[in-house]
């Protein structure tokens, strides 16, 4: 999915998504007077909410969602871009000055929906200039990327046709907080549970692909990771997979004691770090009924990380041999994690990359403060290889790879 957004934003070529959008008698003799009677007097004001617009690039239709609020510090906006993967993410730039709203998101900020898909820091931009032209409309031009675009972003009430409920559930110490969205009409229905990424995220992230299975007759839930949105009492920074895996289990074990549920159907679902902790809960727990696993692998965590250096370095223009340099720290660190020994030469090389300001290091690899560091990530991440969780599962499976993933070997790694 991601190669496909970077081939319609960088091909040549577009399509006014405006004319997709068809207008009564009655909106555009409303636009016709906002047009003549705005310029003597009568200015525009923007109103927080959530706003949404759309456009086209070759080959695919992309959806633009920002949740724009007015507080005591001035405007702030979070921004999803569904067909991208970037949800709930916070602008670290926006503004509203008259009737211009501007957002932007500088290059190099590392966001994933372009890093995984090769582009350099330079490239990874993405801002939007746009002026208010009516109480509910926004007119302007977005940059994703290279590629230029028109966008009307139009604010819309955001009343779901299903019911949406809070719920909490804990494990252990840590209280995670989540919304159970299911389809209407009543009765018992089948339900996913979302697992999360790498990266801090609440259950906006999922909250995409979770409208489509509601709008479709399947159950969703979406959860904050711990010590995210409402979760409480942990950090997600320095989680272990297994204590990842127990906070989903703990979501299952709720929705299985529900009356309202189909307990026999009950799903996971886990893209990237999330595949590793769906495979730990399906091989453990008799209540998941099925898997859905996007963009994972059957190889370890460290050996997926080398992929991951290398396939970025190798489009990012790096030679054989500085790959292969890379490849040997990142080996020479996973050794320490591994065993315990060896820190005093691994800092002595960390000492001489940044000396010698080598160009990779330590973007491309990592490094470590201490021999903590490398000892704790082994046993907490990179040790583990899911191989022999995936050989537990006997529930149906839907694994999803890409070919061109930069992340995750879709074959096995020689």
């Amino acid at each position: 999915m991601l190669w496909r957004l970077r081939r319609s934003l960088v091909g040549r070529g577009n399509h006014d998504a405006l004319r997709k959008h068809h207008y009564t008698i009655s909106q555009l003799l409303v636009g016709v007077l906002l047009c003549v009677w705005t310029p003597f007097g009568m200015a525009q004001t923007l109103t927080p909410g959530h706003w949404e617009g759309s456009f086209d690039a070759p080959q695919r239709h992309f959806t633009l969602v920002i949740e724009m609020s007015n507080g005591a510090a001035g405007w702030s906006a979070r921004i999803h871009f569904p067909e991208a993967g970037l949800a709930d993410f916070q602008l670290p730039k926006f503004e509203v000055r008259n009737q211009a709203v501007t957002f932007a998101i500088p290059p190099g900020w590392g966001l994933a929906m372009f890093r995984d898909i090769g582009l350099r820091p330079e490239e990874e931009q993405l801002a939007f200039e746009g002026t208010l032209t009516s109480p509910t409309e926004i007119t302007g031009r977005l940059t994703v990327s290279k590629r230029r675009v028109p966008l009307v972003l139009r604010k819309l009430e955001t009343h779901l046709p299903y019911p949406s409920e809070d719920v909490e559930v804990r494990n252990g110490d840590v209280q995670l907080a989540g919304s159970l969205l299911l389809p209407p009409g009543g009765g018992k229905h089948p339900v996913v549970v979302f697992t999360h990424g790498s990266d801090t995220a609440t259950r906006a992230a999922r909250r995409y692909e979770a409208d489509l299975l509601v709008r479709n007759g399947i159950g969703a839930l979406i959860y904050d990771k711990r010590g995210a949105g409402g979760s409480k009492g942990a950090n997600w920074e320095v989680a272990t997979l297994d204590e990842l895996a127990d906070d989903a289990q703990a979501w299952v074990e709720y929705l299985a004691k529900r009356k309202d549920m189909d307990a026999q159907h009950i799903g996971l679902y886990g893209l990237s770090q999330g595949t590793w902790i769906i495979a730990k809960v399906a091989a453990r727990c008799p209540k998941v009924a099925f898997v859905i696993s996007v963009s994972g692998s059957g190889v370890s965590v460290w050996e997926q990380d080398l992929f991951r250096s290398a396939s970025l370095m190798r489009v990012h223009g790096f030679s054989p041999a500085e790959i292969e340099a890379a490849q040997a720290f990142m080996r020479q660190k996973f050794a320490v994690g591994k065993t315990g020994l060896g820190w005093d030469a691994l800092k002595q090389r960390m000492d001489e990359l940044s000396a010698e300001k080598v160009q990779w290091y330590p973007e491309y690899t990592g490094t470590a403060s201490s021999i903590v560091s490398p000892r704790f990530w082994w046993l907490a991440f990179f040790s583990y290889d899911p191989a022999a969780d995936l050989s537990r599962i006997k529930v149906p499976v839907l694994g999803l790879l890409g070919q061109r993933d930069l992340s995750f070997p879709a074959t096995r790694v020689k």
